[in-house]
């Protein structure tokens, strides 16, 4: 019955939101001609996620959903050379029509009567968004991976720039007192995703080689040919339908969801709710080879991403027991993303949101396993997150906080947030390899305080952990030791590929 009246409520907040924006697109079109008339400069509507990203907080500031990407490599980059290579290879890149691929690097976001405007950034100088870090100035004789925790964590305090892209490239020269560079760059998750972001890397160190998108067809809609083939109508008609399907089916999924995992929403952790949920202590694992990982996969039929998340969660759950923490649910529950594919080439935000419900206890490494891979397999055939963006899509059209007010009925708590970009191959900038490469990300969800992200560089994978700092029943070390005990539970899992 309680799956029933969540379906019911659930459907009529849909219906309600639906209709609801119906009725405020007049307004939103004339709003719109407004700003053709009086702000030319506005160019076009931040919508979807990027819409719900560029939420401001009380102070006018936006909100710090930060993602940043460290890469080392090997070898001393200028930087005057390295402003010059992103500026031909990424700033300059054009897609077939002559079009900026990665204009939103010279644009803000600025509201006009309630509404978010693209525009481009007045003045816009390279030099503020590209720069290098002189530690030594601050008395540091070397910078190595406690001082690099300790300035991801400075770096997420700091507050973006309104009148300035939401961007930035940091240089650090001499990681740990080696020929090595740091290349450090943080973007606002309004500008791009993930898989934006990779294509950015791409073409930076592929240059004209890598990002191939823009001489590409990939959009199914595209044909060389006048003639619309049969083929193409009927999958042109089975998108729509699975498009509709999900619209239909999403609220009673998204109940019967709601009401399987509401016994495991415990807190694993208390917060401090006086501290602020903007600041995080940062860690990242040791790599792992990629060919290790897929011979797990390939062994016991799994994906790439359940290994990585069964030895994630084998982690957190040792973890949690040397810090004597008690463990109330043997379930976490997790918000995992995944990309819609095929992906756009530009910055775009272009993926759709998951829940998981994986082990957090399980009796063996292959039980574990199993488990995990059962709880993926049903994301992918789940009508949630198709239904969930749709309905994203809707309230990203309102004004003002309206979004965040229409779409409070679609939330669901997570414990931790985990997802994880392509890794890249063997890549170098102008004959310095990239020997390292790891993601930390500043998590938007209110319920989640742990976020763990997996990417890499070369043929690699590495984890990187934040935790927020309101966390006050975990000792100060915990990321520390999460990280020990990830990558303890890893070898254990990558060790079963070679039995």
């Amino acid at each position: 019955m309680t799956v029933i009246l969540r379906t019911i409520y659930i459907a009529v907040c849909c219906i309600l939101l639906v209709i609801f924006t119906i009725f405020t697109l007049p307004w939103r079109f004339f709003v719109y001609i407004l700003a053709r008339i009086w702000k030319p400069e506005l160019q076009d509507f931040a919508t979807g996620i990027s819409r719900i990203f560029s939420g401001t907080v009380q102070f006018g500031n936006l909100l710090p959903l930060n993602t940043t990407t460290v890469l080392t490599v090997e070898g001393y980059l200028d930087l005057e050379n390295f402003r010059g290579l992103f500026h031909k290879r990424v700033l300059q890149k054009r897609n077939k029509n002559g079009g900026l691929v990665f204009g939103r690097f010279y644009e803000i976001i600025t509201f006009f009567m309630g509404y978010p405007f693209w525009t481009k950034e007045k003045n816009f100088n390279l030099a503020n968004h590209i720069e290098t870090y002189d530690y030594r100035s601050e008395g540091i004789d070397c910078f190595d991976e406690n001082r690099l925790k300790e300035y991801l964590s400075d770096l997420k305090k700091k507050h973006w720039d309104k009148q300035s892209s939401y961007w930035k490239i940091t240089l650090i020269h001499n990681y740990n007192g080696k020929a090595q560079t740091l290349i450090i760059m943080t973007w606002q998750h309004s500008l791009g995703d993930g898989f934006s972001m990779k294509n950015v890397l791409e073409c930076m160190f592929l240059g004209d080689k890598g990002h191939q998108n823009s001489d590409h067809k990939n959009n199914i809609y595209e044909s060389d040919s006048s003639i619309i083939s049969l083929s193409q109508i009927f999958l042109r008609l089975t998108i729509c339908w699975e498009a509709l399907k999900s619209v239909l089916l999403f609220p009673y999924e998204s109940a019967r969801f709601k009401e399987e995992v509401a016994r495991t929403e415990v807190a694993l952790w208390e917060i401090n709710t006086n501290a602020g949920e903007d600041e995080y202590h940062f860690n990242f694992t040791k790599p792992f080879p990629v060919d290790s990982i897929k011979s797990v996969r390939a062994k016991f039929s799994v994906g790439f991403q359940t290994v990585l998340n069964s030895a994630l969660t084998a982690g957190l759950e040792k973890a949690l027991k040397k810090c004597k923490q008690p463990i109330t649910t043997g379930k976490i529950l997790i918000d995992s993303s995944k990309p819609r594919l095929p992906h756009p080439e530009g910055l775009t935000n272009h993926f759709f949101f998951g829940n998981l419900c994986v082990p957090l206890t399980a009796t063996s490494p292959q039980d574990r396993l199993l488990q995990t891979e059962r709880s993926y397999q049903a994301q992918r055939t789940s009508n949630i997150p198709l239904g969930f963006h749709y309905a994203l899509q809707t309230a990203s059209l309102l004004p003002g906080n309206l979004p965040f007010v229409c779409g409070s009925f679609l939330h669901q708590f997570v414990h931790m947030v985990f997802t994880s970009f392509p890794y890249f191959g063997k890549i170098d900038l102008e004959g310095c390899a990239v020997s390292d490469l790891f993601t930390v990300f500043a998590g938007p969800h209110p319920s989640s305080h742990l976020t763990a992200l997996a990417t890499g560089s070369p043929n690699q994978v590495k984890f990187g952990l934040s935790l927020r700092k309101c966390v006050s029943s975990l000792p100060s070390e915990f990321l520390e030791i999460l990280r020990l005990c990830i990558e303890e539970e890893m070898e254990r899992f990558l060790s079963l590929g070679d039995c």
